[in-house]
């Protein structure tokens, strides 16, 4: 699962339901972001992603923050956990929001017509072995 983008998330637990934004970026073992929800903030400082599911580990003012969801990438639910709190958590990524890193492209210059080269190899005869030029076969003994 490539977890970068920005999602929408709704936490909850016995006595509260919070609304706010989590954002990823980053690329393969070096996500980092910022999760808001309810007066808290923090910075991501640890994302596991897996096949259909991610850890992230956010840390706040009152210690760590530990979301565990699992889903299709796009939506995402699970658990929290924060000290001896804890709740429900679901994580929908926003369309468009997944940010992919750039592929580098050589560019082929459109005046410059491809032509294969020729093959020159002197040091090779008929037989196919491999002699320095002028001594050998075919150097005109």
């Amino acid at each position: 699962m490539d977890p970068v983008g920005v999602y929408d998330l709704t936490m909850s637990s016995e006595t509260m339901v919070s609304e706010g934004t989590m954002e990823i970026n980053g690329e393969p073992g070096a996500y980092l972001g910022r999760v808001s929800v309810g007066g808290v903030s923090g910075r991501i400082v640890l994302v596991e992603p897996g096949e259909g599911h991610m850890i992230v580990q956010v840390v706040v003012e009152a210690g760590r923050l530990v979301l565990r969801l699992a889903g299709d990438g796009a939506f995402l639910s699970g658990n929290w956990l924060m000290g001896e709190r804890r709740g429900a958590v679901v994580a929908e990524r926003r369309p468009g929001s997944a940010v992919r890193r750039p592929r580098v492209h050589r560019q082929v210059a459109a005046s410059a017509p491809l032509r294969p080269r020729p093959v020159v190899d002197r040091d090779i005869a008929v037989s196919g072995a491999r002699h320095p030029p002028g001594k050998g076969a075919g150097a005109g003994s």
